[in-house]
């Protein structure tokens, strides 16, 4: 697996340790300047069950898309590319901007296809939810 490694593979599908670290480090910003002010052993604490949590949650979503899969939900590339272009970090005086779009993706370890197909996981998986709603 390019990216460093296996952090789960759930009924043969790997979950990349480059995702499970994404995950993480949001976890972890979202506790902002409190995290560094914790004492050592307590960060050490919450830092063991966030890894935890990260990654049942991780695997949990896996599932869950899998699932939706067989039942046919699908979102098609059409819609991928719309979801794309409508993203305001690549946008340009209000317009989809190939070059912001490839700039940030870059900076943040990204290729087109990796981005491309998180972007159709998370679109299934609204779907998914919206249709229990």
């Amino acid at each position: 697996v390019e990216g460093g490694g296996v952090a789960a593979v759930v009924n043969s599908e790997i979950i990349p340790m480059r995702e499970f670290r994404r995950a993480l480090e949001a976890e972890q910003r979202q506790f902002g300047e409190a995290w560094n002010s914790f004492p050592a052993a307590q960060r050490r604490m919450f830092e063991r069950r966030m890894r935890e949590r990260t990654l049942d949650s991780l695997i949990a979503t896996e599932v869950l898309y899998q699932s939706a899969s067989r039942h046919g939900f699908y979102t098609s590339d059409l819609a991928v590319r719309d979801q794309v272009i409508s993203t305001s970090f690549f946008q340009e005086d209000g317009r989809f901007s190939k070059e912001a779009y490839l700039r940030l993706l870059e900076a943040n370890a990204w290729t087109p296809k990796t981005y491309e197909a998180y972007v159709r996981r998370q679109v299934t998986l609204g779907e998914v939810r919206d249709s229990f709603i």
